[in-house]
């Protein structure tokens, strides 16, 4: 019998093709996985950047008075439209002026009789110098004639005066707006008694334009701001912007005075800015956000905010994509701006930052980079 040794070799031949495309399955994989994988980044470019700050500010008028009643008396009428824009001068209401045209008429009248005293008193004053130069009365009468005389000047003085308060409380009748801006609404109506025994309120008026607005700063930023105005580094410094949440409402005004003492609680100083309101879209109470201009840095470093993680620590850090390959870079941020953070400190010039990148990149792996366009924001 011949011995088979056909099946034998077919056997140990798919055992040898099978090793050798298993060995190459696995070259094939080790090769696939020492390729550099592929990762989005940015370059690092410095950029001129004016640093802003957004703080919370309310509305108050420039000027606003409580209209009040200077006399007693009753509302006779309103010359003024609730809600609408008042002069300056302009009468508002007008109380009952008969009693006060009595008094002013009594006043007068007493005047009048203190002058005829006044003119009969120096009349006989004169007669008495005369008198007394010839000896013909006593020093005593001559006395009582000077002092008769002054006695009626004073009555004079008196009467005038009356006369003049007079004048003022029948002027006071009418009641006119002390500043030019918008009147609310009327707090009294005809027929009400006013001003009895207390100055009552009839109207309130503010002034809305321009108007201010009232905010806090850190004092740190603060101190900043002035040093980069004083030395040049900033320019318009006091410039300001006012916006209204929810709204397109944008008004630029300036730094209308800043506050002497710092609030010990929390560190900021008080601060005013002016802004023109021509339409009258700002008003008193609202509150506003208000854009002040810190410092100019004319190289500044801005990253889209997917582009920072956090290490172990909790520290922010970017991965670099560098010759050698992935680098971790620990960085220092500053605040947001737009979507994109200020880098503070870390970054260079030229820097491939990896931006989205996969948590399985590991220091010194091989990637290839692939530049994406960056949009920095201005402020």
């Amino acid at each position: 019998m011949k011995p088979v040794f056909t099946n034998v070799c077919l056997v140990m031949s798919g055992i040898t093709l099978l090793a050798v495309l298993t060995g190459c399955g696995e070259q094939s994989i080790q090769q696939g996985e020492g390729l550099p994988h592929q990762v989005e980044v940015v370059i690092a470019e410095p950029k001129a950047l004016l640093v802003t700050d957004s703080l919370p500010g309310r509305v108050v008028p420039v000027r606003e008075s409580q209209v009040r009643a200077r006399v007693a008396g009753i509302v006779m009428k309103r010359h003024f439209e609730e809600g609408s824009d008042v002069t300056e001068g302009q009468l508002l209401f007008e109380l009952d002026a008969a009693p006060y045209k009595v008094a002013l008429a009594k006043a007068a009248a007493e005047l009048a009789r203190t002058e005829a005293l006044f003119t009969d008193a120096q009349t006989r004053a004169v007669r008495a110098e005369d008198l007394a130069k010839a000896k013909a009365i006593s020093v005593q009468d001559l006395d009582s004639a000077r002092a008769t005389l002054a006695s009626a000047r004073a009555s004079v003085l008196a009467a005038k005066a009356d006369v003049d308060s007079a004048t003022l409380n029948l002027g006071y009748t009418r009641i006119t707006a002390p500043i030019s801006g918008r009147v609310g609404k009327a707090l009294v109506t005809e027929g009400m008694l006013v001003g009895q025994n207390e100055a009552t309120e009839v109207a309130h008026i503010q002034q809305l334009n321009p108007v201010y607005v009232d905010f806090s700063h850190a004092l740190s930023n603060e101190l900043t701001r002035q040093e980069d105005s004083r030395t040049g580094k900033l320019l318009d410094g006091d410039i300001l912007e006012a916006r209204v949440e929810g709204t397109g409402i944008q008004v630029k005004g300036k730094l209308h005075f800043t506050g002497a003492a710092v609030d010990q609680a929390t560190g900021t100083i008080a601060l005013r800015g002016e802004f023109p309101n021509d339409d009258g879209q700002l008003l008193p109470g609202m509150y506003v956000t208000v854009l002040t201009r810190l410092h100019n840095q004319p190289t500044a470093f801005l990253l889209p905010q997917r582009a920072i993680s956090r290490g172990a620590d909790g520290n922010p850090q970017v991965l670099i994509a560098s010759k050698d390959g992935v680098e971790v870079r620990p960085i220092q941020t500053g605040k947001m701006i737009g979507a994109e953070w200020h880098i503070l400190s870390g970054l260079n010039a030229g820097d491939k930052v990896i931006i989205g990148s996969s948590t399985t990149l590991q220091p010194g792996d091989k990637v290839e980079p692939v530049i994406k366009q960056q949009s920095h924001t201005s402020t």
